[in-house]
């Protein structure tokens, strides 16, 4: 029962009236309200309850009120000052002040534990610290996933300073920070300033893109030993992965 309602929230929370479409077949829309869960950035937990075109989202001792909102992929609802959007079983919750926390779909019978590992120990921020990169999830169904070749070649290091240092492929880029933090391990972010190098990288390199998108991200979570950096508009995700210390 729990996997058929997630089907259902997938399916539901896509259309935009009438019936969607799931797999090879045209499926009508249960008239019953639909509930999904979700957990957001470093414990917080919504719990949604989907009813054609409205969603009412609870976080902790809180409802909120969303109605569904325009999108060319994927869901989007908003009200009260707060919005949900997403696709599949990612989605992202904005804060009346700003803030974007990314959020997975869970199933409620099985919670995830959201205490980071005890090894690499992330839970100071994004001072001091060097990431590697994992991918880029776009909303944008056309784009999909995208991992360039060597991947480990992508790497970003936030110094204490405010200074950005990247290694992206064949060229190095340079700029600066400032992180406008709501908890040890989420808030916004703003990447500014900066020059690349110009080298020629192997094909399918993801240097320029990375290099471009930095200017437009807006907030970053922290979750485990990964960092989720994401853009405005909800275009996109880029995941990297925690580099120890040396």
């Amino acid at each position: 029962m729990v996997m058929q309602k997630a089907i259902w929230a997938l399916v539901s929370v896509t259309m935009l009236a009438g019936c969607a479409t799931y797999g090879d077949e045209t499926v009508t829309p249960p008239t019953e309200a639909v509930e999904a869960s979700y957990m957001c950035g470093v414990g917080k937990r919504l719990d949604v309850i989907f009813t054609g075109e409205k969603a009412a989202v609870k976080v902790g001792a809180n409802t909120y009120n969303l109605m569904q909102q325009p999108t060319g992929s994927g869901y989007s609802y908003a009200g009260d000052g707060h919005s949900l959007r997403g696709k599949g079983t990612d989605a992202t919750w904005t804060e009346p002040n700003g803030e974007e926390l990314s959020c997975f779909e869970f199933d409620p019978a099985n919670p995830p534990q959201v205490q980071p590992p005890v090894s690499p120990p992330i839970t100071r921020g994004l001072p001091g610290t060097t990431w590697r990169l994992v991918q880029f999830q776009s909303m944008d169904d056309s784009i999909g996933t995208k991992v360039p070749p060597n991947p480990e070649k992508y790497v970003l290091t936030f110094a204490s300073d405010g200074s950005l240092s990247a290694q992206l492929d064949c060229n190095r880029l340079a700029g600066k920070w400032e992180a406008q933090p709501s908890s040890p391990t989420g808030g916004g972010l703003t990447i500014s300033g900066g020059a690349m190098t110009r080298a020629m990288c192997q094909p399918g390199a993801m240097d320029s893109t990375i290099a471009r998108d930095m200017g437009f991200i807006r907030s970053y979570t922290i979750r485990g030993t990964q960092l989720h950096l994401a853009l405005q508009a909800d275009a996109g995700i880029y995941s990297w992965e925690a580099v120890p210390p040396q």
